[in-house]
């Protein structure tokens, strides 16, 4: 099998298990089953569209091969998210732990950690000019820095401050990648100025 294909079957086994998982909640709470369709449908009916579209808008089959498996992959990190939240919540449900909405925000927390902690890894590995991978390489490494203290505040801190602790670390992150490449493009704009 293809890596395309591995990763197509991961992206539907998680639909479905997300699916599995909001159909099991709003059976056990029939208070919140309009919120679980809702979390039963959202990855099935968006994932289709955004399929939909990709295959509309790339004619070239490289093109539409790449971004195929750039969709997969966001289905498939969107997916481990929800599902996370969804049996952390269906664990409280059963008693399995209590404070079901502490554990649900930070099991959810931690994997956005993660998963920006995964694309900022992979973001200097894009082939660009020598130029542009310096750059890249410099925004990949604040990123890097910026996932790893989100996933940590998460992780470790009281759950009290961990997310204003981890929203302050990544915005500090990305205003720091939004200079550093503005920066980067004034440099590298052609003067008006004669020799």
């Amino acid at each position: 099998m293809t890596a395309h294909t591995y990763l197509k079957t991961a992206a539907s086994i998680i639909v479905l298990a997300v699916a599995g998982l909001a159909i099991w909640q709003g059976m056990l709470d029939p208070s919140r089953i309009l919120p679980m369709a809702v979390a039963a449908l959202f990855l099935p009916i968006a994932g289709g569209g955004a399929l939909s579209l990709v295959h509309l808008k790339c004619v070239d089959a490289t093109r539409r091969s790449a971004a195929l498996a750039s969709l997969y992959k966001g289905i498939i990190f969107g997916g481990i998210i929800l599902a996370a939240s969804l049996a952390a919540t269906l664990g409280g449900l059963l008693g399995v732990f209590d404070g079901t909405a502490n554990i649900s925000k930070r099991i959810s927390g931690i994997i956005i950690g993660a998963v920006f902690l995964y694309y900022a890894n992979s973001l200097p590995k894009r082939i660009a000019s020598a130029k542009m991978q310096k750059i890249l390489r410099g925004n990949g490494w604040i990123f890097v820095i910026a996932g790893l203290g989100y996933f940590l505040s998460w992780l470790a801190l009281p759950i009290q401050m961990a997310g204003t602790v981890a929203i302050g670390i990544m915005a500090v992150g990305v205003a720091v990648v939004i200079i550093r490449t503005l920066g980067y493009r004034r440099a590298c704009q052609p003067s008006n100025e004669g020799p």
